[in-house]
């Protein structure tokens, strides 16, 4: 689509391709939002439930304390053993338990009337009510991890209709761009070559790369010298920085090659630097508020790439 773009004076009076080349981008946009989704990190929900799982065993366990004294001075043995819930247990224990086990003994509070019958151990009606909040905030966060991962399943289905559909429509505009190679040769033969897939053969190395917002990241520590290419494609819409460091994920010390985004560059290290003492590929992810989605092909030969090539300099020694 990069090469369609390029050359789109020459196809775009045709309605049938412009039709084509509509749809592969509508459904690569759509295939990039679903992808979005589908790298959605559990860890927060994990991290927001065990937090409120805390907050509510805490303020149980409160309950537990001054219901337990309380059962002693009236020697109720039976509510005793029923509210006795040690706060390791509603810790380690099943969500479900944890909650069936909270909830009564919440219950159990409430059900004392009045409730200054509770005053002389340290239970109020605020710590009831409160103890009721952090159980229902807990019940809450259960679900959101599992929400998170149903989502991403989902995208990820969506993902394969998207492909199936690319799929069909170049299948559909392939032919049509063959027959125009009597009347437009170059562009035809361009758009061949642009659908290559390329073969580094052996000695190369692949890394996908996923970059936060703002932030750098590196590959390739101390497995590269100098002659080394560097096939790096930018699946993102906004560009990044390339270069070099000496440090992992630390700051680019050569000068930045800027790169546009869905595009594809070949960076390349001079022979001359042999005595180099980078052995960090990096890339800094300018944007703001997006991630970053680049793969970088790493070979000891030259890349048979059409892709622009270009050094890398200004390398520290």
């Amino acid at each position: 689509m990069t090469f369609m773009d390029l050359n789109d004076t020459i196809w775009n009076s045709n309605t049938t391709i412009s039709g084509y080349v509509t749809t592969i981008k509508a459904e690569k946009l759509a295939w990039d939002a679903e992808a979005q989704v589908q790298d959605l990190d559990t860890t927060g929900a994990t991290d927001d439930q065990t937090s409120k799982r805390i907050e509510a065993a805490v303020q149980t366990a409160h309950l537990v304390k001054g219901l337990k004294a309380f059962y002693l001075s009236t020697d109720d043995k039976v509510n005793y053993k029923y509210i006795n819930h040690p706060i390791s247990k509603l810790l380690n224990c099943s969500k479900a338990e944890a909650l069936l086990k909270m909830r009564n003994v919440h219950d159990n509070a409430a059900g004392i009337t009045p409730v200054s019958l509770l005053a002389n151990f340290y239970i109020t009606a605020g710590n009831i009510t409160s103890q009721a909040s952090a159980v229902s905030a807990f019940a809450a966060s259960t679900t959101t991890k599992q929400t998170i991962k149903d989502t991403s399943k989902t995208a990820t289905a969506q993902i394969k209709v998207h492909e199936a559909t690319i799929r069909k429509t170049y299948k559909k505009l392939d032919p049509l761009i063959a027959a125009m190679a009597l009347t437009q040769k170059s562009f035809a033969d361009g758009y061949l070559v642009s659908k290559e897939i390329y073969n580094m053969g052996k000695g190369h190395q692949t890394a996908d790369l996923a970059i936060e917002a703002g932030k750098n990241v590196t590959a390739f520590g101390n497995k590269f010298e100098a002659g080394y290419y560097f096939l790096i494609r930018n699946k993102s819409k906004f560009p990044i920085i390339v270069g070099l460091s000496t440090t992992e994920n630390g700051a680019i010390q050569t000068t930045p090659i800027q790169m546009a985004g869905k595009a594809e560059l070949v960076v390349f290290i001079p022979k001359s630097a042999i005595d180099m003492l980078t052995r960090y590929l990096c890339i800094q992810n300018v944007s703001e508020t997006d991630k970053a989605k680049v793969t970088v092909i790493m070979s000891k030969e030259k890349s048979t790439s059409k892709a622009k090539q270009v050094e890398i300099n200004g390398i520290p020694k």
